[in-house]
C-alpha cells in the first residue's frame, strides 16, 4: 500500500514538473515572438536616409556602412550581420554572428539574454564580407508555423 502511494506521488510530481516545463516553454515562445515583432517594427519604421556617394578607394569605418533601416538595431547589438525574410511565412528575423563564442545565439536572444529558442545566426567561421563561399545560416528552434508554405527566399544584407 505504501509503495502504491509513493508511486502516485512520484507520478504526480513528474506530471507537475512536465506541465511547468511545457508552460514556461510556450511562455518563452510568446515572449520571443513579441520581441521579434518589435525588432521587425523598428526595421519597418526606419526613416530612409539618403546615402552619400561612396568613393571605392576610401575605407569605411566599422559601423558606418550599415544600411539605414538596420542602424538602430545594429547599435543595440553589433553582432547583427543581416536580416532574413521569407514571403508568405512568419520568418522576419535579424541574423546574428558571434565570432568569439561558437553557437552563442543557439541559446541566446537578440538582447544576448538566455533563451531556449535562440536567433538565426551565421556559423562563426563564415566570413560574410570577403567570402564568395557558402554561408551557413542556422535557425535554432524556430516555430513550425513559420516555415509552412515557404515562398521565395529574400535575404537582405546588412552591409
Amino acid at each position: 500500500m505504501y509503495s502504491m502511494y509513493r508511486c502516485r506521488c512520484y507520478l504526480l510530481g513528474a506530471a507537475v514538473f512536465c506541465g511547468f516545463k511545457i508552460y514556461t516553454h510556450y511562455q518563452q515562445i510568446d515572449e520571443q515572438t513579441e520581441a521579434f515583432a518589435e525588432i521587425a517594427e523598428v526595421v519597418e519604421n526606419a526613416e530612409p536616409e539618403e546615402e552619400p556617394p561612396k568613393d571605392k578607394d576610401t575605407p569605411v569605418s566599422e559601423g558606418e556602412d550599415i544600411l539605414a533601416k538596420y542602424k538602430e538595431l545594429y547599435l543595440q547589438n553589433e553582432d547583427m550581420v543581416g536580416w532574413i525574410a521569407i514571403d508568405g511565412t512568419g520568418i522576419n528575423y535579424p541574423v546574428m554572428q558571434s565570432r568569439n563564442s561558437p553557437n552563442f545565439y543557439l541559446k541566446h536572444s537578440f538582447e544576448k539574454e538566455y533563451s531556449d529558442l535562440g536567433v538565426p545566426y551565421i556559423q562563426e567561421d563564415c566570413d560574410i564580407l570577403t567570402s564568395d563561399n557558402l554561408v551557413i545560416l542556422r535557425t535554432p528552434h524556430q516555430r513550425r508555423q513559420d516555415v509552412r508554405g515557404v515562398g521565395r527566399l529574400q535575404i537582405q544584407e546588412l552591409l
